[in-house]
């Protein structure tokens, strides 16, 4: 069985930590926004504009890490340089990205209709719309640096590199938000882009420096079609979103976007070092023939999500309110503001819980090479969450919105499992799954102990009135007592995946 490198484990941890980095840098371009433009029309706006160009974006980036790295590691193998392909490649992917700009540019009159309200306002919309269109199209350039840094075994330096957008968007919106409005959060987004791509290719200049030619990547039009597929799920929610909460009230959209930042930050944060390993560990043993460990390693992986995850959940139910009050309630961000995300958080954390342990079942279907069954898993996810809101938003609103997600995330999940239970390479247990059910239900009795003594504590002391207090450390000690269940009672049964 292969064993990774401590240098293969260092830079794992390494490219954690900077991808924790990101995610933290944009939950604090997130408590900006919401600082200075709360719930409202223009952060709808926002939303709506920039949804198609990073849709895109995000499908194009897919398909260069899954066919570009490749074809660049190929090179070094051919009787061409590895320089002359890196140079083809990244000014052909430039052209095309050049092209895809000035044509979205010009096609947001179309999507303009589908995606904006009577409320919109159209030159806000364009302006946003130009700039996403435009910092998109640097970051597809970004992307193929990225890929020739990636190809070359030097991967702390992109990822390094996905902190300069965020970071321009949090300078920006400090800066510029009282001048130019909310246009300066696209603005500054566009500047990252530029100093990353500046950055990447002075690094990458020796490969760039040759007469290109346009690439041909044979045999790598169904591998690129499914990468594209298998990320659709990742990429399309802003244009559903956007799409069915025109049909709502004003900042609706906002509240749906802040709720969904959330869930996606604090899952991101909690899961980001396994996920990066547990995907590496499973091709591993899938290659090595360890069939008994792969399946070991995958359940003991997807145990781990959950009991990591569940906290998330458990204190959106309890004391959301309070947490979205203590963290975004400044500046124009109301109270009825807080009160309208901290309603959609539940729904939103049941379905990040859902879209971790589904993203997990992907990384397990593609290291096993099932790379259609991951993309049937994607458009499962697409297909329920872009047609169910049509059943949903007329009874309940933006919550009709949220329960979709997580619906859809299950929906994903569910059909993932089946799949990967036909591969043969994961047996489903239905005692041990009992078990472990159980012994979740253990630490969610703890959690609820916690939150009793706590409450029993404070309002021992006379402050029955401070309720915000109350219930922030409700949430502490809650928390406290669920971990120590977990860790007595539920961690011990999980058989501990290897390290390297």
């Amino acid at each position: 069985m292969t064993i990774p490198s401590a240098r293969i484990y260092r830079k794992s941890v390494a490219l954690s930590a900077i991808t924790a980095g990101s995610l933290f840098l944009s939950l604090g371009n997130q408590l900006i926004i919401a600082a200075m433009f709360g719930v409202s029309i223009e952060v709808d706006t926002l939303i709506a504009a920039s949804s198609v160009p990073w849709f895109v974006f995000g499908i194009v980036t897919a398909m260069l890490n899954y066919s570009g790295v490749p074809v660049l590691v190929r090179a070094r193998a051919s009787d061409q340089t590895s320089e002359s392909f890196a140079s083809d490649l990244f000014w052909s992917v430039t052209a095309l990205a050049v092209g895809a700009t000035l044509f979205g540019i010009y096609a947001t009159r179309w999507y303009f209709p589908l995606l904006a309200t009577e409320r919109t306002p159209v030159e806000l919309f364009h302006a946003i719309s130009v700039l996403s269109w435009c910092a998109a199209g640097l970051g597809i350039a970004g992307g193929v640096l990225g890929a020739i840094e990636n190809a070359n075994n030097r991967f702390q330096v992109k990822a390094a590199m996905s902190l300069s957008p965020y970071g321009g968007m949090c300078v920006a919106g400090l800066a510029l938000s009282k001048s130019l409005g909310i246009v300066s959060i696209p603005l500054g987004q566009l500047v990252g882009h530029i100093a990353a791509v500046a950055i990447l290719f002075f690094r990458n200049r020796v490969y760039l420096a040759r007469r290109p030619r346009l690439i041909k990547f044979r045999g790598s039009a169904i591998p690129t079609l499914v990468a594209a597929l298998t990320v659709l799920c990742y990429s399309v929610s802003g244009i559903v979103d956007s799409y069915w909460t025109r049909l709502l009230d004003a900042g609706s959209l906002s509240s749906l976007g802040f709720a969904s930042r959330i869930s996606i930050a604090v899952g991101s944060i909690l899961v980001v070092g396994p996920l990066a390993i547990l995907g590496t560990r499973l091709t591993e043993l899938y290659l090595a023939g360890a069939t008994a460990e792969f399946d070991r390693s995958l359940k003991n992986g997807l145990s781990i999500l959950v009991l990591v995850s569940l906290p998330a959940l458990l204190l959106s139910i309890a004391v959301g309110d309070e947490l979205v009050i203590a963290v975004f309630e400044r500046g124009r961000f109301s109270r009825e503001a807080s009160a309208a995300v901290a309603g959609l958080l539940p729904l939103m954390m049941a379905g990040m819980i859902a879209n971790l342990l589904a993203s997990l079942v992907m990384k397990a279907l593609i290291s096993v090479r099932h790379t259609w069954d991951a993309a049937v898993m994607s458009l499962v996810y697409v297909v329920v969450y872009a047609a169910s809101p049509s059943l949903t938003i007329g009874p309940w609103g933006v919550k009709g919105m949220a329960a979709v997600y997580a619906i859809a995330w299950w929906c994903s999940l569910i059909a993932g499992a089946i799949l990967l239970a036909r591969s043969k390479h994961i047996r489903i247990e239905i005692f041990g799954l009992l078990k472990f059910v159980a012994r979740i239900a253990l630490a969610l009795v703890g959690f609820g102990v916690g939150i009793w003594i706590s409450n029993a504590l404070f309002h021992g002391f006379g402050a029955k009135e401070d309720v915000f207090t109350a219930s922030l450390m409700a949430a502490v000690v809650g928390t406290a007592v669920y971990a120590i269940t977990a860790l007595l009672f539920v961690y011990p049964k999980i058989s501990q995946v290897d390290r390297p």
